[in-house]
């Protein structure tokens, strides 16, 4: 029961952060946030689903999104450190 718990526990923070990192890549470029796709970072995403990440790491060091926008005309891909508490550490375009 403790695991099925994490996963959900884990599900919402994944959107929940999610959410702060693509309202952040959409204030930071000028863009609405319908323009903006956010998803976990492969690698982190793999560990979190082999269960190597667990709920008590992402408390700790939070999770990374990759971000893919358009803004005015051009394609541009960036990342985000997003803490637990919703602080970002990092945000940047490639």
């Amino acid at each position: 029961m403790a695991r099925a718990d994490d996963d959900a526990k884990i599900q919402a923070m994944i959107q929940r952060l999610g959410g702060i990192c693509k309202t952040q890549a959409s204030a930071r470029n000028g863009v609405p946030m319908s323009d903006v796709r956010v998803n976990l970072a492969a690698t982190l995403k793999e560990s979190i689903d082999s269960g190597e990440t667990t709920l008590k790491d992402i408390k700790k060091y939070g999770l990374i999104y990759d971000y893919k926008l358009k803004r005015n005309g051009v394609v541009l891909h960036g990342s985000c450190d997003v803490e637990a508490n919703g602080t970002i550490d990092r945000i940047e375009e490639n």
